[in-house]
């Protein structure tokens, strides 16, 4: 996503889970007019609990979205003007290997 969308979007490693894996978040926002941690935000997180799957992809589907519809949906585009977006798939993460 990063690659494809490099005005809008920051992944980055917020840390590491208690098995010692990244904790990864991307922030979406059209980052010409300012900084994103100049605006005020909106957070998603999914998978608070490690085995939730619907909600890890959920927040995927939410950066899909978000990304692809920038440009073509006048509101959206409004919305990734004045507001960043942070998702954050997977906060807790043991057994997830499992699944």
């Amino acid at each position: 996503m990063g690659c494809k969308y490099p005005d809008l979007v920051d992944l980055y490693e917020v840390g590491k889970s208690y098995e010692g894996r990244p904790i990864i978040q991307i922030t979406i926002t059209n980052k010409k007019p300012g900084k994103d941690t100049d605006k005020p935000a909106a957070f998603f997180e999914g998978g608070r609990h490690s085995c939730e799957v619907t909600t890890s992809e959920c927040v995927l589907w939410l950066a899909k979205y978000l990304l692809e519809k920038y440009g073509k949906d006048p509101t959206l585009h409004i919305f990734l003007i004045l507001k960043p977006f942070i998702c954050n798939q997977l906060i807790i993460q043991m057994g997830i290997i499992f699944l």
